[in-house]
């Protein structure tokens, strides 16, 4: 198990990849070129951000806890809400003013797996030394004197990976928006205060997302649930098996392992379930 915490977390700036205002707080990763890995962080941006449209070979899961996003000209995303984005959807981004999301990019149901920042980093500082980062855009001049334009991240990918990207059909045709006050606490019948939430369990490797309250001195044993698992503070503090945690902390507790959270104070959490790649 382990522990971040809000205020002692890395602090990252953004990447000539994007343009904009935006700044990570990186709480959570994964292990590097493994199928499931993945980075948990939060991102801070400010109006001027926004992207192409483009796709990814990971899925993400986007919170929104303050602010909004845009996401298309029919799709802002509000505070409170759960957004998920398949692995091969297209989508664009534009900041509506400042907002703070918690972001999970993490490997999806191709395997192809997520791109950690510091290889990203290395890919793009290769990539500089033949051609330039634009509005999202690499560009470049091929051997024939053409001028030949990539996507930002798709151009650090095959750099780093050294083939063509590919992508899995996407199983859903646009991002899909939760509303998680819409749903219904459902209470635990073996923990007294306890309740939880589930929002939704996506594709065929299981990425899942749910809600989890415990009043003020109540004790949950998440029991070992076959799959790599993410709690994230939304309000509140306690303990994880006796290590102290408070609001906007992360807790990773790895697959065959389990945690007891004990509340001293009414917490609220989140718990994402890692896609599994066990063929």
């Amino acid at each position: 198990m382990r522990i971040s915490h809000f205020a002692t977390a890395p602090r990252v700036g953004g990447s000539p990849h994007r343009p904009g205002g935006i700044r990570f707080v990186n709480l959570l990763e994964g292990t590097p070129f493994a199928r499931d890995n993945y980075l948990l962080t939060i991102v801070d941006i400010e109006d001027e951000f926004f992207t192409p449209r483009h796709r990814h070979n990971f899925e993400q899961v986007r919170i929104m806890l303050n602010g909004s996003m845009s996401f298309g000209a029919d799709q802002v995303q509000q505070a409170g809400s759960v957004g998920y984005f398949c692995e091969g959807t297209y989508y664009t981004q534009k900041g509506v003013g400042a907002s703070r999301t918690l972001l999970l990019q993490v490997g999806g149901p191709s395997g192809s797996g997520y791109m950690n920042r510091a290889q990203m980093d290395a890919g793009i500082a290769n990539l500089q030394n033949k051609g330039h980062f634009e509005q999202g855009v690499f560009s470049w001049i091929d051997e024939a004197g053409q001028k030949q334009n990539r996507d930002g991240y798709e151009a650090a990918w095959e750099q780093v990976f050294g083939r063509p990207i590919s992508y899995e059909p996407p199983r859903y045709d646009a991002p899909l928006i939760m509303w998680p006050d819409r749903f219904a606490y459902v209470p635990d019948l073996g923990e007294d205060g306890v309740a939880s939430k589930p929002l939704g369990r996506f594709n065929e490797r299981g990425l899942d997302i749910a809600q989890l309250r415990l009043a003020a001195d109540a004790r949950y044993v998440a029991a070992d649930a076959g799959q790599h698992r993410l709690f994230f503070v939304i309000d509140g503090n306690g303990d994880a098996n006796g290590q102290s945690f408070e609001r906007y902390a992360a807790i990773e507790v790895p697959r065959d392992a389990a945690v007891t959270l004990t509340a001293a104070s009414e917490l609220e959490l989140y718990v994402i379930g890692l896609p599994r790649f066990e063929t």
